[in-house]
């Protein structure tokens, strides 16, 4: 048995204050209800004589609420010689809550049985403000992205509870070497594109077997600290009908945590959650 409710929600408004100055505003809201319950009944055969009974039931309850908002002011000037710029100063907010909830029995006619039960509350609330500079003409483009943001969590048991404010920045360029929709080659670019990020993620501890009544499962929150950097060959052919692109990219972690599960001597499970140090990814994509 399962039910599901979802209720989506945006509003997008700008608002004209000169020729080149604007005003941005928008909104989104996304909320998800989700009930599931499973129940299983079987019996097990061992030879003629001898059989027995299990059950199973399993309900999960999960809900999800997000409220997101963005606002700010935007500048466009253009010059002679096709040349631009863009400026755009803004705000936002993303606010989540989450409730899971899961229970589950298990019992057999021979005596067994085994109950798993855990609740989540998670909250956490993102604010960033951020600056963005474009600027350039016909066959170059200039990009810079600089945001500073703040994350703050509700109901979690993680290692270090102050809340977090970090820096992200991102540098595009990108060059069209041919733009042209009358030859064979339409188009030939070069785009490099580098960014600092780092962003958190919630990561749950495994559901305990038997908890005690009023049990809540903890959380740790883990900071990934990357930098990435793509170098890429942008190209068009045949009035566009063709295009090919090649890129060359790298992701560095200076951090990276995992969570790891063994078993200790006296049979019970150990949770630890560690930084395993610098992680790089590389690769290419055509």
């Amino acid at each position: 048995i399962q039910k599901s409710n979802r209720l989506l929600a945006y509003i997008n408004a700008d608002a004209a204050l000169t020729k080149w100055l604007s005003f941005f505003g928008k909104f989104g809201l996304n909320s998800l209800s989700d009930v599931s319950e499973r129940v299983l009944n079987q019996e097990v055969f061992y030879g003629n004589d001898y059989q027995y009974t299990e059950s199973y039931f399993r309900k999960n309850n999960f809900e999800y609420n997000s409220v997101y908002a963005d606002f700010g002011f935007s500048l466009h000037r253009e010059f002679e010689k096709n040349r631009f710029i863009k400026l755009k100063l803004g705000y936002s907010q993303n606010s989540t809550n989450f409730f899971d909830e899961i229970e589950a029995n298990y019992q057999s006619s021979q005596g067994d049985y085994a109950k798993s039960w855990s609740k989540r509350e998670p909250q956490d609330k993102e604010r960033t403000g951020y600056a963005s500079l474009n600027f350039g003409n016909e066959n170059l483009n200039i990009a810079y992205l600089l945001n500073r943001t703040n994350y703050s969590f509700g109901n979690l048991v993680f290692r270090e509870k102050e809340d977090k404010t970090f820096y992200n920045h991102l540098l595009s360029v990108r060059y069209d070497a041919i733009r042209n929709n009358n030859l064979n080659v339409n188009n030939l670019g070069f785009q490099f594109d580098f960014g600092r990020l780092i962003n958190y993620s919630i990561i749950p501890q495994p559901v305990f077997l038997n908890p005690p009544p009023g049990y809540q499962q903890p959380e740790w929150t883990t900071p990934f600290d990357n930098d990435n950097l793509q170098i890429a060959l942008l190209s068009s052919f045949l009035k566009n009908r063709l295009e090919v692109n090649l890129s060359l990219y790298q992701k560095k972690y200076r951090s990276f945590y995992h969570l790891f599960q063994y078993q200790i001597w006296n049979g019970n499970w150990h949770v630890t959650l560690e930084d395993i140090g610098e992680v790089t990814k590389r690769g290419y994509e055509l």
